[in-house]
């Protein structure tokens, strides 16, 4: 039984280059990717809810002479800079991968996984967690619950390699040790023409087995209890890499930390819920731009306000989805998007609430959970519908409600906050405003307003008359015979007395517009309006949503402030309303739906 390293025959067939679509994916931010996709596959693997899955992240400098292969590894450089002598990228990879292989430590991020079921079925070749993280491409044998769904995170590790190399290590649950290296390079040339799969094994040589018996190798390598290893060779991470991951992991697995199922260690330092005020001054200290701590402070902050609601699973059953919102000056106005496994896929942002605030939305439900999961691309940072193809319209019409809250709770927040005016950063210049020389607007009575409702009756509005002058064109001065003259001249029909002349009304624009809410429990609203033009004017009014959206919105009732008349209106249409250019016009509006929007009004 001969060990080592055993790239097969591609058998005349494909060629395999170094870009790999599955490790590009990730190699834009390689250590974020690499700490997102690990972490994300312990706590796949968690072996019990009783205690918290501990990862451990360790840089070692391993000497060169103790990696498994290194001498048949240095060879599979070698041939591959000779294969590729003409592909500059190509070469140079494989030239600074021989010149790292040559020097006499290698640097290696070892990451350990406790409190894990390890890697079962070490022996089959398809079926078990073994051979989908360290065999297989595109599989995964994960629950519908678990993180990954789509098979391609195995490859985020591979990008943070300047070696595209990578050792597995576990300790399973079944008793069984196992080793074995993977190294995702390109094919190259073995010699009389014949090309290499890109991709290569340590373990038992034409087999493709791993190791079963680890003694006699580097103790980095021998692991003592169950759970999973994964040895980064040739690890690129900068000075900061630490730092970085540190990010990543309150960024993205602040809630599995701070609800008990995650704790991650760091060269020494440990991030669990205990440490985690002290863990965030340290980010804030050394990565002043994250906003991490934003989404710790509205987790933990007493002034958050929680909510919770059901939403039915495709079976029609009802699961939680719990949310948390810190109204808070400074906050970045997001809302961070969290599954049931503690990790974060995305922050959804676009609230036109007035106010800021920073916020979690987490997703209970297991069957919640089943649907979203699948909903997810490759990289896990959004939800699109169209990729749940068990039931599209379901999907569209999860995300819709999902949404539909956020963004009600959102206005709910901030009509708690706002009680009078609003103020809207930037616009002081466009927006007229209203002076302590202006006329106060008249206090609404709700009760004779209900009997002005009740007994309203549309008017018609009367416009003054207004004389257009049309310009007259000169005529050219042609003479005509008196025989052209009467050949040309059309009869003139006499008109009727009592026949009414169409008086021509020219319609005004709308040139500033402010809206803003006076009682939302009564559904009120004020306009100041200030047209453009002499003549009639007709307002439109929707509400705008976070997304772009514009929602017609029913009105109840419209009169003018100053003079108290109705004026007329028809479901989210005011008018149409004689004005004068530049009139300032305030209108007091009330809908039938009774809550605090963001108003659009156009003509």
């Amino acid at each position: 039984m001969k060990i080592g390293w055993d790239f097969p025959s591609n058998n005349n067939g494909r060629m395999d280059g170094l870009n790999d679509s599955g490790i590009h994916h990730f190699t834009e931010a390689p250590i974020r990717s690499m700490t997102r996709e690990v972490l994300q596959d312990s706590l796949d693997a968690a072996a019990s809810d009783l205690k918290p899955v501990v990862v451990k992240f360790d840089a070692v400098k391993l000497p060169s002479d103790r990696l498994p292969g290194i001498t048949e590894l240095k060879e599979v450089f070698t041939k591959g800079e000779q294969t590729w002598a003409i592909h500059k990228e190509a070469k140079r990879f494989f030239s600074e991968g021989l010149s790292q292989l040559n020097k006499s430590e290698i640097s290696v991020l070892a990451i350990r996984d406790y409190n894990t079921s390890g890697l079962e079925n070490v022996h089959e070749k398809i079926n078990g967690s073994f051979a989908s993280l360290v065999k297989s491409v595109g599989v995964t044998f994960k629950g519908d619950t678990s993180s990954g769904s789509f098979g391609i995170g195995k490859h985020a590790p591979f990008a943070a390699s300047s070696l595209r190399t990578m050792f597995y290590g576990t300790y399973n649950r079944q008793e069984v040790r196992a080793l074995q290296g993977v190294s995702k390079l390109a094919s190259y040339d073995e010699g009389n023409g014949d090309y290499t799969q890109g991709t290569g094994y340590y373990g038992v040589k034409s087999l493709l087995e791993p190791i079963l018996d680890t003694q006699g190798y580097h103790p980095m390598f021998y692991r003592n209890g169950y759970g999973t290893d994964k040895f980064i060779i040739g690890f690129n991470g900068k000075d900061n890499w630490a730092v970085e991951v540190v990010e990543t992991v309150i960024s993205s697995y602040l809630v599995a930390i701070m609800e008990g199922k995650l704790e991650v260690q760091i060269i020494g330092l440990t991030i669990n819920k205990k440490q985690m005020p002290a863990i965030v001054k340290y980010l804030m200290n050394n990565m002043p731009d994250s906003i991490a701590g934003q989404y710790y402070k509205a987790y933990v902050s007493e002034n958050s306000v929680c909510y919770e609601k059901k939403f039915p699973t495709t079976d029609g059953e009802l699961e939680t989805i719990r949310l948390m919102l810190l109204p808070e000056k400074g906050l970045n106005k997001k809302v961070a998007m969290y599954r049931g496994t503690g990790m974060k896929i995305f922050e959804k942002g676009g609230f036109r609430a007035p106010i800021e605030f920073a916020g979690l939305m987490i997703v209970d439900g297991p069957k919640l959970n089943a649907v979203l999961r699948k909903m997810e691309p490759p990289t896990h940072d959004r939800w699109t519908a169209s990729l749940y193809q068990d039931d599209e319209s379901y999907g569209k019409s999860l995300l819709r409600r999902i949404n539909d809250w956020l963004n009600k709770k959102a206005r709910e927040l901030a009509a708690s906050q706002v009680t009078e005016k609003i103020e809207l950063e930037g616009l002081d210049g466009i927006l007229p405003d209203i002076t302590k020389e202006e006329a106060p607007l008249r206090e609404i009575d709700h009760r004779l307003l209900g009997e002005q409702i009740k007994s309203f009756s549309q008017k018609k509005v009367v416009s003054k008359s207004i004389e257009i002058k049309t310009p007259i064109k000169k005529k050219r001065n042609i003479t005509a015979s008196p025989k052209e003259k009467e050949k040309h001249q059309k009869p003139q029909k006499p008109r009727d007395p009592k026949e009414p002349q169409i008086e021509r009304i020219p319609k005004s624009r709308l040139g500033h517009v402010r809206a803003f809410c006076v009682d939302d429990n009564m559904g009120i609203y004020r306009l100041i309006v200030t047209p453009q033009g002499t003549g009639e004017l007709v307002l439109h009014l929707h509400i705008s949503g976070e997304d772009g959206s514009k929602t017609p919105i029913t009105i109840k009732h419209v009169e003018k402030s100053d003079s108290q008349i109705v004026l007329p209106f028809l479901e989210n249409m005011i008018g149409p309303i004689s004005v004068h250019d530049k009139e300032r016009i305030v209108l007091h509006v009330q809908f039938v739906e009774k809550e605090r929007y963001s108003l659009e009004v156009s003509v």
